[in-house]
């Protein structure tokens, strides 16, 4: 029992030569009959499609010549549009990098306690002037 066991073990383990032989070619025809008709196909496709273009580019030819002065004008048009439209961009974003490095810088310096110190004298120096302003005018006004 043993030994038939083992037999089995190893006719199942490890195939014959010619097991692996059959396997392979079975493997090979089927590998040939999937791919031979899709690879046909494809080669028939791409047949198609170069004639198509071929085609399209003998129509279209006199067509670029009649109309290349409109065309050449309205792609240089566009070129310059799309110039703008990206140099326009550009600037933005150039600007918005801007504001957020000099806010950056001015938090990293310590600006906001100038920047206090700055409305406190703006504040001061208006009170003066509305002060300094309203004197004349209330001693005209007592005349």
């Amino acid at each position: 029992m043993a030994e038939t066991q083992q037999q089995y073990y190893y006719n199942v383990n490890h195939p014959t030569t010619s097991d692996t032989i059959t396997n392979s070619t079975a493997s090979l025809f089927l590998t040939l009959a999937i791919l031979l008709p899709l690879g046909a196909f494809l080669f028939l496709l791409s047949g198609f499609t170069l004639a198509l273009t071929i085609t399209a580019i003998i129509l279209a030819a006199p067509l670029f010549l009649i109309f290349s002065p409109l065309l050449l004008s309205l792609a240089a048009l566009l070129a310059f549009v799309l110039t703008g439209f990206v140099a326009s961009g550009a600037l933005y974003v150039a600007g918005i990098l801007t504001f957020e490095w000099l806010a950056g810088y001015l938090r990293r310096i310590g600006w906001s306690e100038q920047l206090e110190q700055a409305k406190r004298w703006t504040n001061d120096v208006a009170s003066h002037v509305a002060k300094r302003t309203k004197e004349p005018v209330m001693s005209k006004s007592q005349e």
